[in-house]
């Protein structure tokens, strides 16, 4: 038999058994023999607290042996016939409660019931055989409970009453209610704050709960301030870009990521409090079981928490455009790629025709004058087209460059780029491009019949 907490006594029941009481030394027992025996039962039970015995005027009667059994009528107070609705269950202190004192303040409530009503409580008629024995010697009598299953059988139907009262009792709680709201936090939270964030969850709990009415109630709620934690996190995303050029246009994903990725305590942030309106939907649906905890889980887990009316959460998307546009305002952009044209200069001087083979990418050839990263003239010419420009007379370092994402004409391809330039037959460095008077040139890149070495070289342009 399980055995659980007996809200009429307020202790654990403990099944000590019945044991054997001796009383006088008279020709025959007498009925306060009997009265004692139960009594001493009751003592010994704390869940048959309260039981008590009906008139015992000629219960004895008819028994002129030495050792016989006899029916006695008792009382014991019946908690299935108690109105749950007229025991109040205060709300426990602490705002944020957890199931046990949701059992604790089911148990004061009906403790102080019984303790009010003491003198008008039902009660409900049962019978215990009680078995009296004469010794032989002395002639003194003494009893005990005839049949312990007996016993057993009247405890199991109390325990199985006084839990039923305490479910009932429970189920129409303010603190069950409060219980609820509390582990179902995780459902509703997002709403409230803007983030379901198990961190913010950690981080959060209830200040004030008091109802309203059809099972509303209003709820505030101290948690991390959404909107403080991403000023925070988004200054540090610019900052962790650091003071060098950032290639392209930060995008919403990448800056997301990047606040993301950014070590902002939330026990240390700043908090804030938003009050708030729910619905508590109690579900009955819940596990058979004669462990008052348990029950309390069990409702916990199948009901549902709705929340009715609510602030707007902060409006983080435009705290974080607000730093990305801080990192973008140093962004290098990215640009479509101009046609085949001239790009600087190259109006004047000696005429140069390029030719870029069609199996080519799109090139990007600037003229840098030699020992320098001055740029002269620099054109763009597309796969498989020719382009004719002028270099004006001197010495030039030529590169040519490709790749998928283009800056300009004073970032080229960028970082990413892949950069060339003719070298010397030994390859180890740049050959000295001499441009005079009286000559014209053709250039062929990716063309068959070319014979110039080239090698790769590093971007020369503005990084």
């Amino acid at each position: 038999m399980n055995q659980i907490r007996r809200p009429l006594a307020g202790i654990l029941a403990m099944l000590l058994g019945a044991s054997l009481l001796s009383g006088c030394a008279a020709a025959g027992p007498d009925t306060q023999l009997v009265s004692d025996v139960i009594a001493q039962v009751e003592a010994a039970h704390p869940v048959l607290s309260g039981m008590k015995t009906k008139d015992l005027t000629g219960i004895l009667d008819g028994y002129d042996y030495d050792n016989f059994s006899v029916p006695v009528p008792i009382q014991y107070p019946d908690a299935s016939a108690i109105d749950p609705a007229k025991i109040i269950v205060e709300t426990p202190s602490e705002t944020t409660i957890d199931r046990l004192a949701v059992q604790e303040a089911t148990y004061a409530g009906i403790d102080f019931y019984i303790g009010l009503n003491a003198d008008t409580l039902p009660y409900r008629d049962a019978s215990l055989k009680v078995h009296l024995i004469k010794d032989a010697e002395t002639g003194s009598w003494s009893g005990e409970v005839a049949h312990l299953s007996d016993l057993d059988a009247l405890e199991d139907e109390i325990e199985v009453a006084n839990f039923n009262l305490a479910y009932r009792v429970t189920k129409a709680s303010l603190p069950l209610r409060q219980f609820i709201v509390t582990e179902k936090l995780d459902t509703f939270i997002e709403q409230v704050t803007g983030t379901a964030d198990q961190s913010f969850i950690e981080n959060s709990r209830i200040t004030a709960f008091a109802p309203l009415a059809d099972d509303q109630f209003t709820v505030t709620l101290e948690h991390p301030d959404l909107a403080a934690y991403y000023e925070a996190a988004g200054a540090k995303a610019v900052e962790s870009y650091g003071t060098g050029k950032i290639w392209g246009e930060v995008s919403k994903e990448s800056f997301k990521t990047r606040v993301d990725e950014q070590s902002v305590s939330l026990e240390q942030a700043t908090t804030a409090e938003t009050t708030f309106t729910v619905r508590v939907e109690v579900n009955d649906a819940v596990a058979e079981t004669d462990v008052l905890l348990d029950a309390i889980s069990g409702i916990a887990e199948a009901s549902y928490v709705y929340v009715v009316e609510s602030p707007p959460v902060p409006d983080t998307d435009s705290i974080l455009e607000k730093y990305r546009a801080q990192v973008n305002e140093r962004a290098i952009k990215a640009q479509k790629e101009p046609g085949t044209k001239r790009l600087k200069a190259g109006t004047s001087g000696r005429q140069i025709t390029l030719k870029v083979g069609k199996y080519y990418p799109n090139l990007h050839i600037t003229f840098f004058k030699w020992g320098t990263e001055k740029q002269v003239v620099s054109v763009f010419v597309h796969s498989g087209k020719t382009f004719t420009f002028r270099v004006p007379n001197g010495s030039y370092r030529m590169v040519y460059a490709s790749g998928s994402t283009w800056y300009g004409k004073k970032y080229s391809f960028g970082p990413n780029g892949n950069y060339s330039e003719f070298s010397e037959s030994s390859g180890t460095k740049a050959m000295k491009i001499q441009i005079k008077s009286n000559y014209s040139y053709t250039i062929s890149l990716g063309v068959a019949g070319g014979t110039l070495p080239s090698r790769s070289t590093d971007n020369p342009y503005e990084e």
